[in-house]
C-alpha cells in the first residue's frame, strides 16, 4: 500500500515519502535503544560540547526521541550525567582486566593501558571537567575518587611489576611517580584542540611522547633496551 502511493503521487511525492519512511525508521531504531546505547550517544555529546551547553532537549533531538521518552530512562539531567560518568569508569575498569595482559611485561601493559585511557578520555572538551566540578560536584567527586584510587593503584601496580621484572629502577618512589603519571594523563586530556601551538599534533602523537618520556625516566638499562628494541618498533607500525 505504501509503495502504491509512492508511484501514484509521482517522483516528487515519491522522494517525500521515502525521506519520511527513513526518518520514521530512524525514530523506531532510537526508540528501541537500551540505556547502554543512550549513555554512549550522550557521552559523545558531552565529550564534544561539554555538559552545561547540552540540554535535555538537545539530547532527545540527537537520539531522535521525545524528551518525555528520555525522562522514562532518567529522572533528570543530574541522573543522566551520573550514569554517563559511571558507565565511562566501568568501561575503563573492564578494559584493564583484559586477559591478554596476563602474559605482558610491565612496559607492554603500560603501553596498552595508556592507549585505553587516551581512547576513552582523549579529545575531551576541557569544559567537561569544569562543568562537572561546578554544576555536579557530587559526580565530580565520584570521578576524582575513582581516578585517585583505582587508576592510581593500577599505575602503582605496574611500577611494582616493572621493578620485580628488573625493567624499572629499584630506587624510584612508586607513589610519587604514579601520582606524576596520573596527572600527566589529566593534562593530556585537557589539551585544547584549538590551541595553535599544537594545531597539527594529534592525541596519539602526544601519547607517544608522554609514554616515551615516562619510560625513559623510570626504566633501568634492561628496560631501556627492551623499550628500544620492542616497543619503539610497535610505535613505528601504528598509524
Amino acid at each position: 500500500m505504501f509503495f502504491a502511493k509512492v508511484v501514484f503521487f509521482g517522483k516528487t511525492q515519491e522522494t517525500f515519502f521515502v525521506k519520511k519512511f527513513f526518518a520514521f525508521k530512524k525514530i523506531i531504531y532510537f526508540c528501541r535503544m537500551d540505556e547502554k546505547q543512550i549513555l554512549k550517544e550522550v557521552r559523545t555529546l558531552f565529550v564534544k560540547y561539554g555538559i552545561k551547553s547540552v540540554s535535555m532537549d538537545d539530547i532527545a533531538g540527537h537520539l531522535g526521541i521525545s524528551k518525555k521518552t528520555l525522562y522514562n530512562f532518567f529522572s533528570d539531567k543530574r541522573e543522566l550525567v551520573y550514569s554517563v560518568i559511571k558507565s565511562h569508569m566501568e568501561e575503563i575498569k573492564t578494559s584493564f582486566f583484559d586477559s591478554k595482559f596476563e602474559n605482558y611485561n610491565a612496559i607492554d601493559v603500560l603501553l596498552e593501558t595508556s592507549n585505553i585511557i587516551i581512547e576513552k578520555m582523549g579529545n575531551v572538551n576541557p569544559a567537561l571537567s569544569y562543568d562537572l566540578k561546578k554544576y555536579y560536584p557530587d559526580v565530580f567527586k565520584l570521578l576524582m575518587e575513582y581516578k585517585n584510587h583505582y587508576i592510581l593503584t593500577s599505575i602503582e601496580k605496574n611500577l611494582k611489576q616493572g621493578i620485580a621484572e628488573n625493567l624499572y629502577r629499584k630506587e624510584i618512589n612508586v607513589k610519587i611517580i604514579a601520582y606524576f603519571y596520573l596527572h600527566r594523563i589529566d593534562q593530556l586530556t585537557s589539551i585544547c584542540a584549538e590551541d595553535v601551538k599544537i594545531e597539527n599534533i594529534n592525541t596519539k602523537d602526544v601519547l607517544r611522547e608522554m609514554f616515551t618520556y615516562h619510560i625513559r625516566g623510570i626504566a633501568n638499562e634492561n628496560g631501556i633496551k627492551y623499550f628500544e628494541k620492542e616497543t619503539l618498533k610497535k610505535f613505528k607500525t601504528k598509524n
